[in-house]
């Protein structure tokens, strides 16, 4: 046949036109190895998404094992007793606690402070008055010591000016070492000769008339190393005796308050933290030992006042105390002891002797009692058990009024066994 154009069909479609059917060896991928290698392909692929699963899930297992714990709050008994009134004593001496004699140990604690201070004399008016200084005193003759009597001279070296002592001292001995002698010293005070103005004299080296002629002339010396001062005759500054008395308390004063202030800086760690209140209430003591003054007149523009203190008390341990009270009212063997946070100790009839150094105080208060409660020993007991297991020990102990147990995360059974995994909150 033929088609328009002039064209046959045969022309039109040719054979290689046509689909091909392609021979069975070119289909090799159909072929029955192809497929049963795909099927294991699926299998394995199968097996390892559900080894994927398992492993997930085994590492949440081992994760919440490896992080669980356990939190316990118990609430322990607390009941208050009374303490009839006790007479307590504290003694250096002493070297443990003694129930029978209540006594505790103790320690004495001491402190000294001086203050100096200067002021200004603001009266004016006529006065005859002798200078006064202060001299250092040496023996550099022998070992053994040397009384010098009230009124003993003494001669600058520079003016020839002569002062005399207000009080008898003692001068104690030289020091012996080897061949050398250290010369033994003392301080005192000596005054003018005469009234006047020009026996206010710079710092001098002293000796003593007395001895001249004889071994001990070279042997004793005096030095000052301050001006003399206060000599004058006529109208100038003077020194009252209200501004003494006023300027005397106001360094007493201070010297007191640096002394119980220093006394309380030494009060060691462990001891009684009610001592610092109880050194205001009688236990300890403070004495003003030395107040150093001008007389009362003196020609001064300024003058100064100084003062010394010591203060000492006997302290003792906290711990010494609630033992010795834990023995008078806790009977032996119970589980019970003080608790301390809870107890409010009041002191009272408090007195201190310096001379014997005892404390003595009363107590009369209501003591807080309460259960130790020992965690690690508690911890190994209810580690690895069930909730229901803890709670059954928990309610057989009667020092217990209530208790809570949490165990994380919440699909955990049992309390780990690790003591370190299980926490433990002791309330009252």
């Amino acid at each position: 046949e033929s088609l328009a154009g002039g064209r046959r069909i045969a022309e039109i479609v040719k054979p290689d036109n046509l689909p091909v059917k392609l021979p069975p060896k070119e289909m090799s991928f159909l072929r029955p190895e192809m497929l049963k290698h795909s099927s294991a392909s699926r299998k394995i692929r199968t097996f390892s998404a559900v080894a994927s699963v398992a492993i997930f899930i085994a590492s949440i297992v081992l994760f919440s094992y490896a992080f669980s714990r356990a939190n316990l709050t118990v609430r322990v008994k607390v009941t208050t007793v009374p303490l009839p009134s006790t007479s307590i004593t504290v003694d250096p001496k002493a070297q443990a606690v003694n129930i029978n004699s209540k006594r505790l140990p103790g320690l004495y604690i001491e402190a000294t402070k001086s203050v100096v201070k200067n002021f200004e004399a603001k009266t004016v008016g006529y006065t005859e008055s002798r200078a006064r200084g202060n001299i250092t005193i040496f023996n550099n003759f022998g070992t053994s010591p040397q009384v010098l009597i009230k009124t003993t001279r003494f001669e600058s070296k520079l003016t020839g000016l002569v002062f005399r002592l207000q009080e008898t001292i003692t001068v104690p001995g030289a020091l012996k070492q080897g061949d050398k002698l250290i010369p033994g010293s003392v301080k005192a005070e000596v005054v003018a000769d005469e009234i006047g103005e020009k026996y206010n004299i710079a710092p001098d080296d002293f000796v003593i008339p007395a001895f001249k002629g004889s071994p001990r002339y070279q042997g004793f010396y005096a030095k000052s190393s301050e001006s003399f001062r206060g000599g004058l005759k006529g109208a100038g500054a003077l020194v009252t005796a209200d501004e003494l008395q006023k300027a005397e308390e106001e360094v007493t004063a201070k010297v007191f308050e640096d002394a119980k202030k220093e006394l309380e800086s030494k009060v060691p760690p462990g001891y009684m933290l009610r001592n610092k209140e109880m050194l205001r209430k009688g236990g300890s003591i403070i004495k003003i030992i030395k107040v150093s003054k001008p007389h009362a007149g003196e020609a001064v523009r300024t003058f100064t006042v100084a003062a010394d203190a010591t203060a000492s008390a006997t302290l003792f341990k906290e711990d010494d105390l609630y033992l010795l009270l834990s023995k008078l009212v806790i009977k032996e063997g119970s589980q019970e002891s003080i608790f301390r946070q809870k107890t409010d100790i009041n002191p009272t009839q408090i007195n201190f002797d310096d001379d014997s150094r005892l404390l003595a105080f009363n107590i009369a208060d209501n003591l807080v009692l309460s259960y130790d409660i020992d965690r690690e020993k508690l911890k190994n007991e209810i580690g690895g058990k069930s909730k229901s297991e803890v709670e059954a020990i928990l309610r057989s102990k009667p020092e217990l009024t209530g208790y809570t147990v949490e165990i994380s995360p919440f699909w955990i059974k049992k309390v780990p066994s690790n003591p370190k995994k299980i926490d433990i909150k002791v309330e009252l």
